[in-house]
C-alpha cells in the first residue's frame, strides 16, 4: 500500500479531533435551537456570584422533634441516605448542602459538595416567580420531621415543610427520601388568593464538583431534555431561554454531577437565565413552574448526586442523555457496557481497559490481517511497479492500465491496507469519549496511576513515551512502497503522535488502549511478515 494512503489516514485522525474540539462542540453548545416559550421575556436581575458562606456542621444523628415545629429561627436538618447527606434549611425551605460520600475531591480529603456557594437570592429550591415566591423565600417556615438517616431496614423518611400568611398566601414541600437513592420526591402545592403569579421552584447558581478538566467538548451548565431531543441552554444576560412545553427535566451539571428537577406530570413548562458571572464562571437558575392558577399543585423528582448512567435510566426519564458521548454514542455506549463488564470481573477499569483493547482487537483481527497481507504484498510488488512507471513514464494511462493489470494478476488491493485504520477511527472516538465523561473512571488506580479519566502525570509520562516507542516499532515493521523522502516523513509520525498525546489532555486509560492496541498489532506483524512469501513474477517464471 502506498505510504499516501496511511499518511491520510493517520493525519484524519488529527483532522477529526481538531474538528470535534474546536467546530462540532462550540456548534453544539452555542447553536442547537432553542424552544422559545411563549411568554415574555422577563427582565433579569443583575447579580455577581457570591463568595462561600461557611455551614456550621450538624451531626446526621442529632434528631429534632418529629411533632411540627414552628418558629422564627433557622434551623438545619440532615437526611442521611447512605450515599449522599442532604441538608435543608427551614427559611424558604431550601436545601443549602449536598454531599456525596462516595465520591472525594481532588485531594481525595473530603466528599464532594455539590452546593459549592450559598446566594442569599438564589438558593437550590427556591421559589422563581414574583412578589409571592420573593416572600416565601424570605419567610421561615414550618416543619414537620427532623434530621435521619436511612438504612436497608428504616429505607425511607419524608420532610414536610409548609408556611401561611394571614393574607392566604400557602405554601407546601413534602420531600419523601429512599435509601440508596439520589433521587428526592417532591410534591409542591402553592394558593395565591390575592393575585396569582407563575411560580415554579428552582435551582441555581450553580453544581459543584468541577474538576475543571472539561477539554475535549465537554459542556459544563444549563441543560434540559425537550421533548425528544438534548438542549444545551446558553441563556445570555436579560434574555432567558425558555421551553413552554415538553420538558422531561432541567438542569445544571459538570461533567461528572448534576442536580436535575424531572417533571412527574403537567405540560412541563421549564426556563433557563443567566444570573452572573464571576471570575469566568457563570451563574445560572434552572426552574420548573407549576400549573398556573390561585391553586396549583405539582409532582416531581429531584436527583442531586453523580451521572451514573444506571441510577439516570432507572428515573425513566431521559436523564441518562445528560451523558453526552458525542456522535459516536452508538459505539461509546457498548464500549462503557463491555468495560463495566469487564471491570466486575477483573477488580481494576486499567486491566478492564487492557481486556477491551484485545477484545477489539479480535473483532478487527479478520480485517486488519487482509490488510497486513495485502501491504506485505504490495512491497514485493514495488520492484516491478518501479520497472512499469519506468517504461511508461510518457504515458500515463498506459502505465495505470499495467499497474491495475499487476494488481489483479497478484490479487491486491491498494486500499485495503489503510481499510482497517479507517474503520477502527469512530472505535477510537468512541473509547475516547466514554473515558472522557465516565463517572466510573474518575479516580479509578492502575498501578502508580491515580486517575484514569485525567491526563498522566506530566513528569515522567512514561506510558505515553512507551505509546510512542512502540508506534515506532510498528512503523519500521510495516511494508512500505513510498520512496526514500516519504518514508522519512513517515518515520516522524510517531513522533508527532507522542507530542499530540503529550500536548492534548487526553484521558490516560485512553493512552493505555492505544499502547496495548500498538504491541498487539506489532505481534500480528511480526508473524504476517514471516508468512507472506514473494509474489512470482512473470520474469521469474
Amino acid at each position: 500500500m502506498d505510504k499516501n494512503a496511511i499518511l491520510a489516514a493517520v493525519l484524519s485522525i488529527g483532522v477529526l479531533v481538531a474538528w470535534d474540539y474546536f467546530y462540532i462542540r462550540p456548534i453544539q453548545k452555542n447553536n442547537l435551537a432553542k424552544k422559545q416559550g411563549t411568554e415574555k421575556k422577563e427582565k433579569a436581575a443583575k447579580s455577581k456570584l457570591p463568595a462561600t458562606r461557611s455551614r456550621a456542621p450538624i451531626s446526621a444523628k442529632s434528631v429534632l422533634k418529629k411533632d411540627t415545629l414552628k418558629t422564627t429561627k433557622e434551623i438545619r436538618i440532615l437526611v442521611d441516605v447512605g450515599p449522599a447527606v442532604y441538608e435543608f434549611t427551614n427559611r424558604g425551605a431550601a436545601m443549602v448542602s449536598a454531599r456525596l460520600k462516595k465520591y472525594l475531591t481532588n485531594d481525595m480529603k473530603k466528599p464532594i459538595e455539590l452546593i459549592p456557594n450559598l446566594d442569599p437570592a438564589v438558593s437550590p429550591l427556591y421559589f422563581k416567580g414574583g412578589a409571592a415566591a420573593e416572600r416565601l423565600n424570605n419567610s421561615t417556615f414550618n416543619v414537620e420531621g427532623g434530621s435521619v438517616e436511612l438504612t436497608p431496614a428504616r429505607s425511607e423518611a419524608k420532610l414536610r415543610f409548609f408556611y401561611r400568611e394571614n393574607s392566604g398566601l400557602f405554601a407546601e414541600k413534602i420531600l419523601t427520601f429512599r435509601y440508596d437513592r439520589y433521587a428526592i420526591e417532591v410534591a409542591l402545592r402553592v394558593e395565591q388568593p390575592e393575585r396569582p403569579e407563575p411560580i415554579g421552584i428552582s435551582w441555581g447558581p450553580a453544581v459543584g464538583g468541577s474538576s475543571g478538566n472539561t477539554y475535549g467538548g465537554v459542556v459544563e451548565g444549563p441543560m434540559s431534555f425537550v421533548e425528544k431531543s438534548l438542549e444545551y441552554d446558553d441563556p445570555k444576560e436579560n434574555s432567558p431561554i425558555a421551553h413552554a412545553s415538553g420538558t422531561r427535566w432541567v438542569a445544571l451539571q459538570t461533567k461528572y454531577f448534576i442536580a436535575a428537577l424531572i417533571p412527574r406530570g403537567g405540560k412541563g413548562h421549564s426556563e433557563v437565565r443567566l444570573l452572573g458571572e464571576k471570575d469566568k464562571k457563570k451563574g445560572h437558575m434552572a426552574t420548573l413552574y407549576l400549573p398556573e392558577g390561585a391553586q396549583s399543585a405539582s409532582v416531581l423528582d429531584i436527583y442531586v448526586g453523580p451521572k451514573e448512567s444506571e441510577r439516570l435510566a432507572r428515573l425513566n426519564a431521559k436523564l441518562e442523555q445528560a451523558l453526552d458521548y458525542g456522535y459516536f454514542t452508538f459505539i461509546a455506549k457498548p464500549l462503557m457496557t463491555v468495560l463495566r463488564i469487564s471491570n466486575s470481573a477483573l477488580g481494576n477499569w486499567g486491566l478492564a481497559i487492557i481486556l477491551l483493547t484485545v477484545l477489539i482487537k479480535l473483532v478487527f483481527y479478520p480485517l486488519t490481517q487482509m490488510g497486513m497481507r495485502n501491504m506485505r504484498k504490495m512491497q514485493k510488488l514495488q520492484p516491478k511497479m518501479t520497472q512499469l512507471k519506468e517504461i511508461y513514464k510518457d504515458d500515463k494511462n498506459r502505465m495505470n492500465q499495467e499497474v491495475m493489470a499487476l494488481y489483479k494478476e497478484h490479487k491486491v488491493n491498494p486500499m485495503m491496507g489503510c481499510l482497517p485504520m479507517v474503520v477502527q477511527i469512530p472505535v477510537f472516538f468512541g473509547l475516547y469519549n466514554s473515558l472522557l465523561v465516565s463517572i466510573e473512571l474518575r479516580h479509578a488506580p492502575f498501578f502508580w496511576i491515580s486517575d484514569l479519566s485525567a491526563r498522566e502525570p506530566q513528569f515522567f509520562p512514561i506510558l505515553t513515551l512507551l505509546m510512542g516507542a512502540s508506534m515506532f516499532i510498528q512503523q519500521k515493521m510495516t511494508p512500505s512502497t513510498a520512496d526514500p523522502a516519504q518514508a522519512k516523513m513517515m518515520m516522524f509520525m510517531p513522533v508527532m503522535f507522542t507530542g499530540m498525546f503529550l500536548y492534548w489532555p487526553v484521558p490516560v486509560g485512553l493512552v493505555i488502549y492505544w499502547l496495548m492496541n500498538n504491541i498487539l498489532s506489532v505481534i500480528q506483524q511480526y508473524f504476517v511478515n514471516r508468512s507472506v512469501t514473494p509474489p512470482k513474477l512473470a520474469e521469474e517464471n
